[in-house]
């Protein structure tokens, strides 16, 4: 995150929420498509989402 541009950014997280509908069918068409490259979210906002997710996934992991 620290060397993403935000528009870069946006990318990456509608690739991978791509990549994780199509491995598991539960997810299949959850999201519209490029829905955060769409989005005219700044970077600061994008921030406060992955601090927001981030420990919902490390207590998946734990």
């Amino acid at each position: 995150m620290e060397n993403a541009k935000p528009g870069d950014t946006r990318l990456k997280i509608d690739s991978t929420l791509f990549t994780n509908e199509k491995s598991k069918s539960r997810l299949k068409r959850a999201l519209p498509d490029n829905y955060y490259s769409r989005l005219s979210l700044g970077l600061a906002k994008l921030r406060a989402l992955f601090d927001a997710v981030k420990p919902i996934n490390n207590a998946e992991k734990a």
